[in-house]
């Protein structure tokens, strides 16, 4: 006879409300995934981030940096923001980031919308994610705390079924449901995570099924590292900055230029900050693919296989 007693386990009785949506989201994994980085000299990002400091008064951090320098990105590459409904692409008008915080127990995650990114100053983004993580922390986050408090008393089984609804309701019929906690588009363009303050110099994180986004984009910490430098080996803090992409919007080609502009803006202070010219490429192409439009950008350059992402 089997013996068919768990003896090595005993159930969670108290467990946090992200953990049973993760649990009702992911299964076995299978998804189409693009996982990369890329590793950026922040030597001058950092000495602007001081002499603004001392300058203004105002604290900037490399998160702040980061998100920036993502929604100028965007802004120059709009086909790159996509979402995959039904086996169709549609582009979002906007460039809204979510802000992922770590509640000060360390057991929950919660979020921030951050709307409009591409076309705020590096103030106004510093002050929106500064208020949004203090209101959150305090359970006053206007976006998620509804749906939390619901999750908080559902079990995994019944968090599945909430969310699976809730998926449909609100990207399928793009219904408004903000009076249960779940805003228009809840997660926007792209996720953003910083895990430096945990001491992880390199993080990899799953995209939300729930969210419809094409990117989650890991914010490390910045560690000091050998680097090469004009053919001799020097000290310099580095930033990898980890990527989780969807290979039904992004192959080599996208990544590869998702990341170059970003290390070219955050090796460039004064360019992100607006204060010298950036230069634009052409106009995009157009053409439509099942009846919605996506943007290809012009190049001269060969473009890979959509399966390369060698690069």
């Amino acid at each position: 006879m089997l013996n068919t007693k768990r003896t090595r386990f005993s159930k969670a009785q108290k467990v946090p409300s992200f953990f049973k949506m993760a649990n009702a989201m992911w299964k076995t994994p299978e998804e189409p995934l693009i996982f990369s980085s890329i590793n950026i000299d922040m030597n001058n990002a950092l000495a602007w981030i001081k002499s603004h400091k001392k300058r203004t008064g105002e604290k900037i951090t490399i998160t702040h940096l980061c998100t920036k320098a993502l929604g100028m990105v965007y802004q120059k590459y709009p086909q790159l923001n996509a979402k995959v409904e039904a086996n169709n692409i549609y582009r979002r008008k906007t460039v809204d980031f979510q802000i992922l915080v770590s509640m000060e127990s360390g057991d929950e995650l919660s979020g921030i919308k951050l709307k409009n990114a591409d076309r705020k100053s590096i103030s106004e983004i510093a002050r929106e994610i500064r208020e949004g993580a203090a209101a959150v922390r305090n359970n006053q986050g206007p976006s998620y705390q509804t749906s939390q408090n619901i999750i908080q008393h559902c079990s995994i089984t019944l968090t599945r079924w909430i969310l699976k609804i809730t998926n449909v309701l609100a990207n399928r019929f793009e219904l408004d449901l903000s009076i249960f906690g779940v805003p228009d588009d809840p997660f926007g363009t792209a996720i953003i995570s910083s895990v430096g303050k945990h001491g992880l110099e390199s993080a990899y994180g799953p995209l939300v099924p729930f969210s419809r986004c094409g990117l989650l984009m890991i914010i490390p910490e910045v560690k000091d590292k050998p680097w090469v430098q004009d053919g001799k080996l020097v000290v310099r803090p580095i930033l990898k900055l980890c990527m989780t992409l969807d290979h039904r919007l992004f192959h080599g080609y996208y990544v590869s230029l998702l990341q170059k502009e970003i290390r070219a803006l955050l090796q460039n202070p004064k360019i992100l900050m607006g204060e010298d010219s950036i230069s634009r490429h052409e106009k995009p192409k157009i053409h439509v693919i099942r009846d919605k439009p996506v943007v290809q950008p012009i190049t001269e350059e060969k473009k890979p296989a959509v399966g390369d992402v060698s690069h």
